[in-house]
């Protein structure tokens, strides 16, 4: 394992050792995470069967949900047809190339599930979809619902989730190895789908069989993680793993803690363990040139080189929570203060505190730092923070701005998709761009290593330096 220093490897050793300890642990509401280990990558559909993908945990994630619906060749060609025009199939194409059965967890999960991470790729869709379910061949479609009992979380000798007290468990697992079609018997007493679920389950069976037709990909086998060295199966990191660290390099435990309390497992004193937080907020600014603010976990590393994401995992994997600085040091400025940060740093943005790109231009997270260095490598002139034109419903004060404006292209990373208010305002930025006939781009996350790729397509033309 690639080492921080003798005092860091330290106690990210420490870290791993209770951790090894305490596998039974249980998180946050006092259960073990059910996504943990569970299978959360894409389903691939062969002959009206699913493909054995090899991983031998329980297939879980918001697509496996719509091989539950009932569905035919003449649904999937007119969902096709229908989101075909409003697809950017381009960058979908790059993103499967990269991330594998792993493509629907490169976007957040949030509300409409399916439809959501959809809508980066697929600007508009959402209202496209809820039409579309309205349509005779939708409306009357079923499905095997899931809620006909409440699941108990056990864990068996060898850590993987299952769950029992379904009592349509037999239903319920059948689906993932054979999917609903049109008068498939198992529907018989199924009532039809409500409206409002519709287009989500439409979404995901939709995109699940292009996926398949479309797609040959290389399946998911176990590797060993870069942190802990324990094998572990890619297939088991959930939509927030992905988003957030990138093509698979750590095993669901380590991705696990770099959203938790690693202190939690601690066998340390208050009193030890303040020293010890304090010299981690020096380190990290010092190894990273990023501010350890309080929604540091929350960012995205999978656009950075392999050795500085292994950096940056490593020491996230000891920042503390917030719950644990309120308690130690009263606040996350006065954990900074007392780490003699807080007169270092520039103003704060919706990500955390600042930091200055290479071309001068204030980065307000590790993504735009990433994006604007790129540009600024490539000489492709770029505006920061452009204002939004004024549309007297969607941006009355003119108060809305851009990320970047690259030519005549309105781009936006949407870095936080899973936070509500932040992807409500993503999405009226979409739909003003639409009303103003603006070009609009919205970067996932995962498209950070693509951008070469990205710049060919949508700012290649400005200056000619993307090739």
């Amino acid at each position: 394992m690639p080492k921080l220093d003798r005092q860091l490897d330290e106690w990210l050793g420490h870290v791993l050792v209770v951790r090894s300890e305490n596998l039974s642990t249980r998180w946050d509401n006092g259960l073990l995470h059910p996504y943990l280990f569970s299978d959360n990558t894409c389903a691939i559909i062969r002959g009206d069967v699913v493909v054995d993908n090899g991983c031998p945990l329980e297939p879980n994630g918001s697509l496996i949900f719509g091989l539950g619906y009932e569905w035919g060749p003449t649904q999937q060609r007119i969902f096709e047809d229908t989101i075909g025009p409003h697809l950017d199939t381009g960058r979908w194409d790059g993103i499967v190339s990269e991330f594998r059965t792993h493509w629907a967890n490169t976007c957040s999960v949030w509300g409409d599930a399916t439809i959501h991470w959809l809508e980066a790729l697929a600007p508009g869709v959402r209202p496209v979809l809820h039409q579309l379910g309205k349509t005779v061949e939708f409306r009357d479609l079923r499905s095997l619902r899931h809620e006909r009992g409440t699941p108990e979380i056990l864990v068996n000798n060898v850590g993987i989730v299952s769950t029992t007290s379904f009592q349509a468990e037999e239903i319920r697992s059948s689906i993932y190895t054979r999917p609903v079609t049109i008068g498939d018997e198992r529907l018989t007493v199924e009532p039809r789908e409500r409206s409002q679920y519709r287009a989500e389950l439409i979404a995901a069976r939709g995109m699940t069989e292009w996926f398949s037709h479309r797609h040959t990909v290389e399946q998911w086998t176990p590797q060993t993680c870069v942190i802990c060295e324990e094998f572990f199966w890619p297939n088991a990191l959930n939509d927030t793993d992905i988003r957030r660290t990138g093509r698979p390099r750590y095993c669901h435990l380590c991705s696990a803690m770099m959203r938790r309390d690693p202190w939690a497992l601690r066998r340390l004193t208050d009193k030890s363990l303040r020293p010890i937080l304090i010299t981690i907020a020096q380190r990290f600014l010092e190894l990273t040139g990023m501010f350890p603010h309080s929604k540091i976990r929350d960012t995205s590393i999978g656009g950075l080189p392999e050795d500085q994401r292994d950096t940056f995992a490593r020491l996230l994997m000891l920042i503390p929570r917030s719950e644990l600085v309120i308690r130690l040091f009263g606040s996350w400025s006065h954990y900074l203060n007392a780490a003699g940060l807080l007169e270092k740093a520039d103003r704060k943005g919706y990500s955390g505190y600042i930091t200055i790109a290479n071309d001068g231009h204030i980065a307000l997270s590790i993504g735009e730092r990433i994006i604007c260095d790129w540009l600024h490598a490539r000489g492709i002139g770029h505006e920061k923070e452009p204002v939004y034109p004024h549309h007297p419903e969607l941006n009355p004060n003119k108060k809305l701005r851009g990320d970047w404006l690259i030519g005549d292209c309105w781009v936006e990373l949407a870095g936080y998709m899973d936070d509500a208010k932040y992807a409500n305002q993503m999405l009226r930025k979409q739909e003003l761009a639409r009303a103003c006939g603006l070009r609009h781009l919205l970067l996932l996350p995962a498209e950070l290593g693509r951008l070469d790729a990205i710049a060919r397509e949508h700012w290649g033309w400005a200056k000619g330096q993307c090739d």
